[in-house]
C-alpha cells in the first residue's frame, strides 16, 4: 500500500484511483488501474506499508506495522509535474 505524505500540512492519505489532494493542495496523486503504479506531482512524499504487515495486523498476528519511504527506484512511481498545485 502506498501512502502519500504532506511536508507542509503533515496530511498522510491513501490512494484510490481517482485523483487525491492533501488539504492545503501541494500534493496531488492516485494509483494507476494495474493498482501497482501511483502517478504524482513529485511534491512531498511516498510511504509505503508491506502489504503482509497489514495481513498480519487484521489478522492479529502483529500490533504494529511498518511504514517507510518508498524508494523511488522500483519504477512504480512516476512523477508528473503537470500536476503540481499549491
Amino acid at each position: 500500500m502506498k501512502l502519500l505524505f504532506c511536508t507542509r500540512c503533515k496530511e498522510i492519505f491513501s490512494l484510490t484511483y481517482q485523483f487525491k489532494t492533501c488539504t492545503c493542495g501541494l500534493i496531488r496523486g492516485k494509483y494507476y488501474v494495474d493498482g501497482e503504479r501511483i502517478v504524482y506531482n513529485g511534491k512531498g512524499l511516498v510511504l509505503g506499508i508491506g502489504n503482509q504487515s497489514l495481513s498480519n495486523l487484521k489478522e492479529k498476528k502483529e500490533e504494529r506495522i511498518e511504514i517507510f519511504i518508498h524508494p523511488d527506484t522500483t519504477g512504480n512511481i512516476i512523477v508528473d509535474r503537470s500536476l503540481l498545485g499549491g
